[in-house]
């Protein structure tokens, strides 16, 4: 799937420019259902 290599190197690019990161808008800034979803898709 094309769009997992983009959102995933968007969230890497947010986790590590920003001090303060909270997961909880990434689920919703990136369009997941839940924090899990998120969990399972960036360890992959």
């Amino acid at each position: 799937m094309y769009t997992y290599p983009v959102r995933c190197q968007c969230l890497w690019r947010d986790i590590v420019s920003q001090e303060h990161f909270n997961m909880m808008d990434a689920v919703d800034k990136y369009g997941y259902t839940d924090l899990p979803h998120l969990m399972r898709e960036f360890e992959r």
